[in-house]
């Protein structure tokens, strides 16, 4: 399996794990889910290229993680996008945990994006900056 997704079931392991977030939204989804009710999370479209050098082999994998409302909140749901981006903050060094095929050199926050839509709901998202180094 690519560098890109075993990150991605490991950061969809990591966030369906957190009983924090997990009390605060339906569900927890790789990519748009066809029937969820709000407030969901959806793990958007990634993409992975080279962070190699002479000396060493590396990905770097840009992910996108998006957090949509209910369509009764007057505002963003900053409380639980402060948990996602804690939970991804502090993912476990090798990916996957139980036999480790990648280690994590380092998570970079690289934004956020919010957006208020027609009907009436909210979705944030935010964008990590992950270089994976093969074991």
């Amino acid at each position: 399996m690519s560098a890109e997704w075993e990150l991605r079931a490991a950061l969809l392991d990591v966030l369906r794990s957190n009983s924090a977030i997990m009390a605060r939204v339906n569900g927890v989804f790789d990519e748009r889910p066809i029937t969820a009710s709000a407030p969901y999370i959806e793990l958007l479209s990634s993409i992975s290229s080279d962070w190699s050098s002479k000396s060493f082999d590396g990905r770097e994998v840009r992910l996108s993680i998006a957090l949509t409302s209910a369509a009764q909140e007057n505002a963003p749901d900053v409380r639980t996008m402060d948990l996602i981006e804690q939970a991804v903050q502090n993912m476990p060094a090798n990916i996957p945990s139980d036999e480790a095929r990648y280690k994590i050199v380092n998570i970079i926050y690289i934004r956020a994006r919010t957006r208020h839509d027609a009907d009436n709901r909210w979705t944030v998202m935010i964008e990590f900056r992950v270089r994976l180094h093969p074991l």
